[in-house]
């Protein structure tokens, strides 16, 4: 949830327009459920044994799923690889978000004594 409401909010807020990154996504429920739902089986690397600050954990973890969006899914849809058609730093801007999300979620299970 965090990564699709950082990206959401990258886009509303012109950060990614600045960056020249097509990229503004509009919040809605449809919008909001497709990334729970991967949000959610993406979490699931999260079960890995991890030995380093929960701060490093969140981001490197945040690659897994950046790296597939980036080499598979947004390719397949016609963005080319890394998505560069939707701008020269499309890879920064999905990786910042996906590194919200991971952050967010390592720090909500450090909360939880996880």
């Amino acid at each position: 949830m965090a990564y699709a409401l950082a990206l959401w909010a990258m886009g509303h807020h012109g950060f990614t327009r600045w960056l020249g990154v097509d990229i503004a996504p509009y919040l809605s429920n449809a919008y909001l459920y497709q990334r729970i739902v991967w949000g959610g089986i993406c979490g699931l690397i999260f079960l890995l044994p991890w030995q380093k600050s929960w701060l490093a954990r969140g981001f490197f973890l945040s690659l897994i799923p950046a790296g597939i969006m980036l080499l598979l899914l947004l390719p397949m849809r016609g963005y080319g690889p890394g998505a560069l058609s939707l701008g020269a730093l499309t890879p920064l801007v999905i990786i910042l978000a996906c590194a919200i999300g991971g952050i967010a979620a390592s720090g909500l299970l450090r909360a939880q004594g996880k």
